[in-house]
């Protein structure tokens, strides 16, 4: 008779050890997966909002100045924004008199960071009217308006007027109703709001600030960017529009002496009047240090400092906060598109 021969309790024991040993390595494998996983889906969403923030701020540095004049033949009194506690908007108020700022820049004056401003009528991005502008000129028997936008103006636009010396004519005014005092001169019309006007343009604000909440997934020792829109009521609307940035530094190009040529790096605008403004700035280039993904269990940044070198060579050294996340540095280039001193 044949004998069946039992497994003993150290084997057992044995095999229950080493199944344990297999899932754990499988576990641990497993779970390694995930946090890769889960990085990789918080770099892309990264670079996604990388890439709306950038166009944000590409689109509005190239229309700054569109519908601004360059000189003002009317008596001019108007208001801009309300005064807040920190990275006040206010202070970048231009004189309520004179001819406004395309755009300003203030150097590390908000939260460590560079403080933008942007100027023009198509800054408002929730008003379709600040995408409407067109002309209008005497035919002979009426005035006659000519759209140049995909819409024409609604009954409840109101416009700021230029002549073609882009010098500001009125401002305040409904655009379907402006009619010239001069019949020989084309005056163009440009949309602003669909409300009383409290500045002959529209306005948007750059800078960084640390919300009540920050997302869970960035240092805390970082930020949002905030594109902020000031309203006609004077407040400013402002919208997240990337977390987990470290810093936001921008330097102007300018030609000081006319040949066409850049001969000067600015971080600072504010001394600038708005003629300067016009004729010298050439290029916007930015310079943005954010956190990439969240944070890593092991060391992930080589070096605990960011050097940002600007075109002039200057350099600006960065001391990020921690090594166990990734920082990344981007840079772009912008031509404002609206400053050239040509007819219209």
């Amino acid at each position: 008779m044949k004998k069946y021969r039992g497994l003993t309790l150290i084997e057992v024991l044995v095999a229950i050890v080493v199944s344990l040993l297999t899932l754990g390595a499988l576990y641990e494998a497993y779970i390694s997966l995930l946090r890769a996983q889960k990085q990789q889906v918080k770099i892309a969403e990264n670079n996604l909002q990388v890439l709306m923030a950038l166009e944000y701020l590409r689109k509005d540095i190239e229309l700054a100045g569109f519908g601004i004049p360059r000189s003002v033949s009317i008596t001019l009194n108007y208001n801009e924004a309300n005064a807040y506690a920190t990275c006040s908007p206010a202070t970048y108020n231009t004189a309520p008199s004179g001819m406004p700022k395309p755009l300003d820049l203030g150097d590390n004056t908000c939260n460590n960071s560079d403080y933008l401003v942007i100027r023009s009528t198509a800054a408002n991005l929730d008003k379709a009217v600040s995408r409407r502008w067109g002309y209008i000129y005497y035919n002979g028997s009426n005035w006659e308006r000519i759209s140049l936008s995909s819409q024409d103006f609604s009954d409840a636009d109101k416009c700021v007027v230029l002549d073609l010396n882009r010098a500001l004519v009125s401002w305040d005014v409904f655009c379907k109703n402006f009619t010239g005092n001069n019949t020989s001169m084309i005056y163009f019309l440009f949309g602003v709001n669909d409300g009383t006007l409290r500045m002959p343009f529209n306005r948007v604000d750059y800078y960084l600030r640390r919300p009540n909440s920050l997302p869970a997934r960035c240092n805390p020792s970082t930020y949002e960017l905030y594109r902020a829109e000031i309203t006609h009521n004077g407040t400013r609307n402002e919208q997240p529009i990337l977390d987990c940035v470290f810093a936001f530094q921008i330097v102007a190009g300018r030609d000081t002496n006319g040949n066409g040529t850049i001969d000067q790096w600015s971080k600072d605008l504010t001394t600038l009047s708005a003629s300067d403004i016009f004729s010298q700035v050439k290029e916007i280039d930015l310079y943005i240090l954010y956190q990439e993904g969240t944070k890593s269990r092991t060391e992930v940044t080589e070096n605990s400092t960011v050097r940002i070198t600007y075109p002039d060579g200057t350099y600006e050294d960065i001391n990020v906060p921690s090594r166990y996340y990734r920082w990344k540095l981007i840079q772009m280039k912008v031509k404002p598109l609206n400053l050239e001193d040509f007819k219209l």
